[in-house]
């Protein structure tokens, strides 16, 4: 995946020790069942003979597991998989109303679940979108293809027609690019908004 901000995030001295690779490879085995996952979960994130890194390795993998393999219960324990994009969102929403009259947008003025994540095809899809009234549509969207896929945001810009001879654009940033994507986001919402 290639979106912008990524490299920053990355730990060059991070390391993996003995007894956290052991529990990887047991969890990796696929052997354990909901019970005994969420045991292993709570337990990594009390362990103190473990390092934040080797926690959030712990972590990654198990909510991975749990989110796709028990995807009703996980929720009750780890929470709403789409809380941290609507969160996003709605923040981006904000801050887009108060120097832009969204009012004239004929395509819904709240964050909305896109068709992808409702259809199964994609773990996390939210977005916040802008249609005026030439057809032209640009948007703002919080991705997560599965559950062992980083979040990302996308912005995109397309006309909204059978016959359109313009090719869409899309732009792809890390989750914590989001003010790098709001900023990109403005500067199409100024040629659209009417």
């Amino acid at each position: 995946m290639n979106y912008e901000g990524h490299d920053k995030f990355m730990n060059k001295e991070n390391k993996i020790s003995k007894l956290v690779q052991q529990t990887l490879d047991i969890i990796n085995k696929g052997k354990k069942d909901y019970k005994e996952l969420i045991a292993m979960y709570n337990n990594s994130q009390k362990h103190e003979k473990i390092t934040d890194y080797e926690r959030e390795i712990l972590s990654d993998t198990l909510v991975s597991i749990l989110r796709t393999k028990y995807p009703k219960q996980s929720s009750r324990i780890l929470g709403n998989k789409s809380i941290a994009a609507q969160e996003l969102l709605e923040e981006m929403l904000v801050k887009v109303k108060e120097e832009f009259n969204w009012e004239s947008n004929k395509h819904g003025k709240h964050v909305k679940a896109g068709g992808s994540m409702i259809s199964g095809k994609e773990f996390v899809c939210w977005y916040i979108s802008y249609k005026n009234s030439q057809g032209w549509s640009c948007g703002f969207g919080y991705i997560q293809v599965t559950p062992n896929d980083l979040p990302y945001l996308e912005i995109n810009k397309r006309e909204i027609s059978k016959n359109s001879i313009f090719e869409p654009t899309s732009k792809k940033y890390h989750i914590h690019s989001k003010q790098d994507a709001l900023e990109n986001f403005k500067l199409l919402l100024i040629d659209m908004i009417e």
